[in-house]
């Protein structure tokens, strides 16, 4: 998990690039905002590592967590 390393998405097919290298995040769902609106922003999310995609096609960025990562994409290179 190297920045640079190539990614194809499993449905689209769209090839994705990693933009630096692999980071700890705090994710928060929909189940989070409960526990921040009631005060208890402390208690909300998970921590996991997570990384940077860029789309080729578009040049959009999106954050993966690694878990979402290897289960929808298929690594092509890694630099």
């Amino acid at each position: 998990m190297k920045s640079g390393t190539l990614y194809r998405h499993k449905l689209s097919g769209a090839i994705f690039i990693q933009d630096g290298d692999a980071f700890r995040k705090r994710f928060i769902d929909k189940n989070d905002w409960d526990l921040i609106e009631h005060g208890m922003g402390h208690l909300a999310g998970s921590y996991g590592l997570a990384v940077k995609l860029v789309s080729s096609d578009r040049g959009t960025v999106r954050t993966w967590s690694v878990k979402n990562l290897r289960e929808n994409f298929v690594k092509i290179c890694e630099s």
